[in-house]
């Protein structure tokens, strides 16, 4: 399934668990990082909360994307696709959780 859905090969019998997870922990540090800029590099110029949102969604579709477009070197699929249906599936989620936060601070 791995070869003929997503082109990836069936893992080693000597691949690490750990350096998977220490790579993949990484990438999560370092992707989630980029979203916070906004709110750490505009915070001197006291910008309205809306305004440092916005910013920060821009860049989490920009880092979804590019992280798609990254994940597309280990795939067989193209760069535009593999970035396209990253940006969707992360910014769908983020809604979600955005709504599920409103809900749940609306109930308080």
């Amino acid at each position: 399934m791995l070869k003929d859905e997503l082109g990836l090969d069936v893992p080693d019998e000597d691949d690490n668990p750990w350096v998977d997870g220490m790579v993949t922990f990484g990438a999560f540090v370092c992707f989630g990082f980029i979203p916070l800029v906004a709110y750490i590099a505009l915070a001197p110029l006291a910008l309205d909360s809306h305004v440092l949102f916005l910013v920060a969604c821009v860049l989490t579709a920009v880092t979804l994307f590019a992280l798609g477009a990254i994940k597309s070197s280990v795939t067989e699929r193209s760069w535009l696709m593999s970035g396209s249906e990253t940006l969707s599936l992360g910014g769908a989620v983020a809604a979600v959780s955005y709504l599920i936060g409103w809900a749940v601070e609306g109930s308080l």
